[in-house]
């Protein structure tokens, strides 16, 4: 494992203990991944979180597709592996999986990730004490996703009694975040993996300057 490699794996082994990410950590993801190299048309920007749900979800897989060369499909597929994964090693009985391309996280997260990077980067480093609160609400908004779609897919695999803890809340009423059945199948294993896309070297040259 390369020290690059190496380092996201680590990051993203904090993040799944319940350690939020940094301005540091987004300054380093930022010379990792040449974020000021970026062209204009493929950094993220509105369309990725308003307007149409399908539309944003068109753009979301358009820049995931660009950066790393994977289409919709795959990534579905890539989700439905780790959903095996986690009910074998939980003992789950469950038969559904992730049927429709509404159900990826994946891409999503890492297009939100790359978003957050370059808008934390992006902010006057010299008035650091005036770009506070935007840095602040950046860094707010990424480990709140971040923390949702992981703990549903934590709580979906650990088991208390006879069903899984997330059966148990749902049971009880206990939303995890503010709705929505989005989360990442088996993140001890998914995390880190999905974390190596953030090798610079992992982009295509194509959306560079």
């Amino acid at each position: 494992m390369s020290t690059r490699s190496e380092s996201l794996f680590n990051l993203a082994n904090e993040v799944l203990t319940g350690h939020p990410l940094s301005t540091i950590d987004l300054y380093g993801l930022a010379a990792l991944i040449q974020i000021n190299r970026f062209r204009p048309e493929f950094l993220p920007g509105p369309k990725t979180i308003s307007g149409h749900p399908q539309t944003r979800k068109d753009e979301i897989f358009r820049l995931a597709e660009a950066y790393w060369g994977i289409k919709p499909q795959s990534w579905l597929e890539m989700e439905n592996a780790w959903l095996k994964l986690a009910r074998v090693e939980s003992g789950s009985q469950a038969e559904k999986g992730k049927d429709q391309l509404d159900d990826v996280i994946s891409a999503e997260l890492l297009v939100r990730l790359v978003a957050t990077t370059a808008f934390i980067d992006g902010l006057n480093k010299a008035d650091y004490e005036g770009t506070k609160l935007a840095r602040k609400a950046a860094l707010g908004a990424i480990n709140l996703t971040l923390s949702e779609v992981i703990f549903k897919g934590q709580t979906r695999m650990e088991r208390f009694g006879d069903k899984s803890v997330y059966a148990h809340l749902k049971a009880a009423g206990v939303m995890i975040g503010t709705g929505g059945g989005k989360y990442l199948p088996y993140p001890y294993s998914s995390l880190p993996t999905l974390f190596q896309f953030l090798d610079g070297e992992k982009f295509s040259p194509d959306i560079y300057l």
